[in-house]
């Protein structure tokens, strides 16, 4: 059952919502890798960034320095131009958002009156209540994703350093570097574990959808109904026949159809046909 502002919206399957997280993440993965063959390179610049006291030996030496650390040579100074870094740090973030937005949608799946997913038990997830299971790994991803948009504002704030050395700068960004991979690696850590053991009740995702009686495909409904009757009418018959189908515990289609005959109207074998399709 898809949703939309946490309502039962249309239907759509879970393996769709895994796969557009996992391109999300993937796309991520493409990214960091890109971007990481840019921004992880030596820094050699001198004190103000032109290599003056290397003077021709200066490209040779970042070379041979960069060989030896297992990094890349930019050819450039960037000790006060972070815009390469940065970008690597902003997409360290955007993946955590989207490990955020995984471990989110689970936890709200495994809520007991949804009850389409679940982590693998692990014994006992709550000391007092020993009936639960808690999505803990879940918990852990969005816990450790919550500092992730302000680590990254605050090394955007850090661009805007003085000159050709940091005045602050520099300072304050170096300590939430490692707090920003530390955290969303936390949480891909944390959903890993949690996707390892992930339960799928895909009977009671039909059930939820089930026990909506087809108003899930009001859409679809108003669009056949809208070939023989006009688009107002049509909005308006499905409109009033869903509320009355999750009132009656009624399928919506049948619904529609009684109420047509009962307004006069001529229900040929063909429309309901595609009504009940």
């Amino acid at each position: 059952l898809g949703r939309s502002l946490l309502q039962p919206a249309q239907v759509t399957s879970f393996g769709l919502k895994c796969a557009q997280t996992a391109a999300a993440l993937g796309r991520s993965s493409v990214q960091l890798q890109r971007l990481s063959s840019q921004a992880l390179c030596v820094q050699l610049g001198g004190a103000v960034g032109n290599n003056a006291v290397l003077a021709e030996e200066a490209r040779r030496v970042e070379q041979a320095l960069a060989q030896r650390l297992g990094l890349g040579a930019c050819g450039h100074s960037w000790h006060t131009q972070r815009d390469s870094w940065l970008r690597l740090g902003m997409e360290v973030a955007v993946c955590g958002g989207a490990l955020a937005k995984l471990a989110k949608d689970w936890s709200l799946l495994s809520q007991y009156e949804v009850g389409e997913l679940s982590e693998a038990a692990r014994g006992q997830t709550s000391s007092a209540m020993p009936h639960k299971r808690n999505p803990v790994h879940c918990l852990q991803a969005l816990a450790h994703t919550r500092s992730v948009p302000q680590l990254a504002a605050t090394l955007l704030v850090c661009m805007e350093q003085a000159h050709e050395r940091a005045l602050g700068e520099w300072q304050a960004e170096v300590v939430h570097w490692a707090p920003l991979w530390t955290q969303v690696h936390a949480a891909a850590a944390a959903l890993r574990l949690a996707a390892e053991g992930l339960q799928v009740h895909a009977p009671r995702m039909r059930a939820n959808v089930e026990g909506l009686h087809g108003v899930v495909f009001s859409e679809p409904l108003t669009q056949v109904l809208a070939r023989w009757l006009s688009k107002p009418d049509a909005q308006r018959i499905v409109a009033d026949g869903s509320q009355q189908a999750l009132q009656q515990a009624r399928p919506l289609p049948d619904v529609v159809v009684d109420h047509l005959v009962q307004q006069g109207h001529a229900v040929p074998a063909e429309l309901q046909s595609q009504l009940h399709a």
